[in-house]
């Protein structure tokens, strides 16, 4: 059996991600390989003579102290150049983690590295070097990884094992004016990653598009292992229904669902102008909480929602995860018309659901979605408000869509990426 670990970076954020998403699914196909898991954390305390308060330690929400002043800051990062060491920590068993957000992963064993992505990543933009990690078992009968999978580009590399690197999507480059990165250092940092990776998993063909044309990647280093969907679990539509109906006053099939963080490359504020437009006694239900750069985004869904007794637009914030399950079961449609995505998880996990979706012609969102979606081009009011109106009058025609959802998300299901990772794996010998 081989051992892989992968970075905790973004499984340790309280509020999760979809790179967090993608790091438990990750751990998810590695199981079906017979892989032994296991995963790096970077807390800010630190280290403890007890194990269990180290394991503790892992989901603490609180991020190293910045009063680490002048000389003492500048050193700790001058430090970092020469590596940073991990040690290992076992699950005991006794720590409640959280059931949402920093859950915990599927490992049979964890690393912890004090402070370690912020010391890497001060390192990297003070020096623009990236930091060696190494792996010190000291007798605790924790394996070294075999290979480190890093979930995102990140300026860390382990010398004792192969790294695997998987990227996402290029957005601060193809989307400057959607983030807050600066283009300069982003670049970097990506180029150096890669540089680094002994292979590189994309998880679309879009992506590894980008990939070749902005960074000069060998097309030979990239697999594309697109991002796998986990099987939802089965459910009542009596008890569903019930529960929409009862909790949030909304009767099956009666809106449309548009979720995800309210960021200028999601589109929110054509997707409100084109619903107003349209011809539908349905009505909009937007889960999401506000990013960045978002004003531009919800200054008409603002004016829409003032009068929230007679809106036909309802705001949630951020849902549990069997909530937002539910909305997507009864929906009459999911509406993801994005600017751009590496790939594009709402649109299959909206599929497995069995909700019909709207979504972006051309990139990861068309290739993702195939013959399984309405396409439109996002920039064009107009085209989405008709597609709007298409799904809203024709039943079979969802019913078409539906049928077509649930065989493309089992195209992305964990087995097949699993077989994917797999090839990886073997081309580096791992297997």
């Amino acid at each position: 059996m081989i051992t892989s670990c992968i970075d905790g970076w973004n499984l340790a954020l309280p509020q999760g991600s979809g790179i967090a998403t993608y790091g438990h699914t990750l751990l998810a196909a590695l199981e079906h390989l017979n892989v032994d898991r296991q995963v790096l954390y970077g807390p800010a305390a630190k280290r403890h003579a007890s194990a269990l308060i180290d394991e503790t330690m892992l989901i603490d929400a609180k991020t190293a102290s910045r009063r680490k002043a002048g000389v003492a800051r500048a050193v700790s990062t001058l430090l970092s150049r020469l590596g940073c060491t991990a040690h290992p920590i076992l699950p005991s068993g006794q720590v409640v983690w959280p059931t949402q957000g920093a859950r915990q992963p599927a490992a049979s064993s964890y690393w912890s590295s004090r402070d370690l992505f912020n010391l890497a990543n001060r390192a990297f933009q003070q020096y623009g070097t990236t930091t060696p990690v190494r792996f010190n078992p000291e007798n605790s009968g924790v394996r070294c990884p075999d290979v480190v999978h890093w979930t995102c580009p990140l300026p860390l590399h382990a010398p004792q094992a192969a790294n695997v690197l998987t990227v996402h999507d290029i957005i601060p480059l193809k989307l400057p004016h959607a983030t807050l990165d600066r283009q300069d250092s982003y670049f970097r940092l990506v180029q150096a990653a890669c540089e680094r990776a002994d292979h590189i998993a994309s998880i679309s063909e879009t992506t590894k598009a980008d990939l070749i044309q902005f960074f000069g990647v060998p097309d030979e280093k990239i697999s594309v292992t697109y991002q796998p969907v986990l099987a939802p679990k089965p459910s009542n539509h009596e008890t569903d229904a019930a529960w929409l109906k009862d909790t949030l006053g909304l009767d099956w099939e009666s809106y449309f669902l548009f979720y995800g963080a309210i960021e200028p490359k999601k589109n929110l504020g054509r997707v409100v102008e084109a619903f107003l437009e349209a011809r539908t006694d349905a009505r909009l239900i937007i889960v999401g909480g506000r990013s960045w750069l978002s004003e531009h985004e919800t200054g008409l869904l603002e004016a829409a929602t003032a009068n929230q007794d007679g809106s036909r637009i309802l705001k949630l914030d951020y849902l549990p995860r069997s909530t937002l399950e539910r909305l997507l079961r009864g929906a009459r449609g999911t509406l993801f018309p994005s600017l751009y995505e590496g790939f594009g998880l709402p649109i299959l996990e909206s599929m497995a659901l069995g909700s019909p979706v709207l979504t972006s012609r051309g990139g990861a969102t068309g290739e993702v979605a195939g013959d399984a979606a309405v396409l439109v081009d996002p920039y064009d009011v107009a085209d989405i408000r008709t597609a709007i109106e298409q799904l809203d009058a024709d039943f079979d025609f969802r019913q078409v869509l539906r049928e077509r959802g649930f065989a493309r998300s089992e195209t992305f299901s964990a087995e097949a990426y699993a077989r994917r990772i797999e090839v990886i794996y073997r081309a580096l010998r791992l297997l």
